[in-house]
């Protein structure tokens, strides 16, 4: 092949696509797609998300002794790192607050937590057969019909869940939730409550160790998987609720 050839053929192939977006990869075939573009953005964008958290708070309780800032003062008032600090702060969870069984360290504290926290609904068999026969008994008499009446099915759902929890013979069920050493309030008027970290320090308010049920994919934007154990993430109530409050009231911004 001649240079003047060579030369005429990259033109050709130019001018038929400019890009050259077509000879790179597989291009998929009209109905091979399983998610349209802007679902992917959504999902990847999620993901990215999670990742982030997660490296995050691996980077956190990378170590064994977590540090402290320096607190200053000037006029009286606190500051760090020369920012003022509100006074009176909300007592957040932390790994020092994990209460630890015998020879336990801090960090196998945390690791006990995570293997619940965290995790889906439905990656426990006893767990999503439990709620699934909740979800069985309530929609029997109040179906899911709509995004409006998602959230008071949602509700139902999750008190019966918990009240089966307590029942004598859902003991495999409950062990999933104490062997992370956690408790199942017996009080009275608390039998459809959340479990709850056991032995918690009393200055650490109780809805920072109360398990909540997180939407993965929220009911704003897909209703109909609103009960379904495979979308409900297993977290902390205090988190979880401003989420809840962030959505509301920006819904633009998505997940926070």
């Amino acid at each position: 092949m001649t240079r003047e050839q060579w030369q005429a053929q990259n033109r050709a192939r130019r001018q038929a696509d400019p890009s050259g977006l077509a000879r790179r990869g597989y291009k998929p075939k009209p109905g091979e797609r399983l998610t349209t573009r802007e679902a992917y953005k959504a999902q990847s964008g999620r993901e990215r998300w999670q990742r982030g958290v997660g490296r995050d708070v691996d980077r956190m309780f990378e170590t064994d002794r977590p540090s402290s800032p320096a607190v200053t003062r000037q006029g009286g008032k606190p500051r760090i790192n020369d920012r003022p600090v509100p006074r009176n702060q909300r007592r957040r969870l932390d790994m020092n607050d994990l209460p630890r069984q015998p020879g336990e360290t801090r960090m196998q504290a945390l690791a006990r937590v995570r293997r619940v926290i965290g995790r889906r609904l439905s990656d426990f068999q006893e767990l999503r057969d439990l709620w699934n026969q909740a979800r069985a008994e309530v929609t029997r008499t109040r179906p899911l019909n709509n995004e409006a009446g998602s959230r008071g099915v949602f509700d139902a759902v999750r008190r019966d869940f918990y009240r089966r929890l307590r029942q004598p013979e859902n003991a495999q069920a409950r062990a999933v939730f104490e062997e992370a050493g956690m408790e199942l309030p017996g009080g009275a008027g608390q039998q459809t409550n959340a479990p709850r970290l056991r032995g918690l320090p009393p200055e650490v308010p109780p809805q920072e160790g109360t398990v909540s049920l997180d939407h993965v994919v929220e009911r704003r934007a897909d209703w109909t998987r609103a009960l379904d154990a495979e979308n409900l993430e297993i977290t902390f109530s205090r988190p979880n609720t401003f989420r809840e409050i962030v959505q509301m009231r920006h819904p633009g911004m998505g997940t926070p």
